[in-house]
């Protein structure tokens, strides 16, 4: 009941099958929080140097509501840095105003959006173009305290899916305590969504304020 008052869910919100605040990595599956460029490495309780197996937090918020975000670096993406991308856009429609090297007048017709134009020998198929969810959570003991996550295309369709168990079951993500993990099965960082639990009474003010 008390979630129903406060959430209102009626689709799934991840769609289809950086901010000022700190960012969270997933370089070589484990997770990093970089604080103003301050990288700290999350560990399991009551260690200091063994990498936490996953996060339990609240999402806060995702962005775009519809669609992709997408980037483009012209040379490739180097991990870590803080360059920006030559082409971007936070809808995945068309290019942001300020995108310094617009690739096309929409992302549908973007030639680097198409099929191929990014092509691997791990994905024949891949975009040049990078599709991305940018999610804002919080850890659940520490709901004041945002963070940013980018959620890479290899983990958009588990993160669809997750957005669809949840609106079956008429829950926004914010009304849920929700687990992000690797999945080990493959050699790249792709995530994993889980629900833990139901947010408490008490959490809810502080849920709704952040």
């Amino acid at each position: 009941a008390h979630l129903q008052q406060a959430f209102t869910a009626d689709t799934n919100e991840f769609g289809s099958s950086g901010g000022g605040f700190p960012m969270i990595s997933i370089k070589g599956k484990v997770f990093t929080i970089n604080r103003a460029g301050e990288k700290t490495l999350v560990t399991k309780p009551g260690t200091d140097d063994e990498p936490a197996a996953f996060l339990e937090v609240v999402i806060l918020g995702v962005g775009p509501k519809v669609g992709y975000a997408k980037t483009f670096y012209a040379n490739g993406y180097v991990e870590g840095s803080t360059a920006k991308p030559d082409c971007s856009s936070d809808d995945g429609v068309k290019p942001n105003a300020d995108a310094a090297d617009k690739q096309g007048s929409t992302c549908a017709l973007c030639p680097q959006n198409a099929a191929g134009s990014g092509a691997t020998q791990q994905n024949p198929k891949g975009k040049a173009c990078r599709s991305s969810k940018m999610l804002a959570v919080a850890p659940a003991g520490q709901l004041n305290a945002p963070m940013g996550l980018k959620v890479p295309g290899a983990s958009v369709v588990p993160l669809a899916e997750y957005g669809d168990w949840l609106a079956k079951r008429n829950v926004k993500a914010e009304g849920m305590v929700t687990r992000i993990g690797f999945d080990y099965s493959v050699a790249y960082p792709a995530l994993t969504f889980k629900a833990i639990g139901y947010v408490t009474p008490e959490m809810v003010p502080v849920i709704m304020e952040q």
